[in-house]
């Protein structure tokens, strides 16, 4: 299994988890989850935008092609 890259849409906002490869991530409060694939520069992009608040969810699904959502 290898490492995969979520985003996690919570009541304060998105939210990017790092899942390594073999461990599981349970995700607390999430209004909905999505495994988003960017290279390297693209999730350290997404962590400034995250930081300074011009990162939502549904933004992210737009960039990144996301069509449908994981909800819990």
């Amino acid at each position: 299994m290898p490492d995969k890259r979520l985003i996690v849409d919570t009541p304060n906002g998105p939210a990017l988890i790092h899942q390594p490869a073999g461990m599981s991530v349970i995700p607390f409060q999430a209004t909905a989850t999505a495994e988003i694939a960017p290279s390297d520069a693209e999730w350290d992009d997404l962590h400034k935008k995250l930081k300074t608040g011009k990162l939502d969810f549904a933004t992210v699904k737009k960039e990144h092609g996301i069509t449908g959502e994981q909800t819990n």
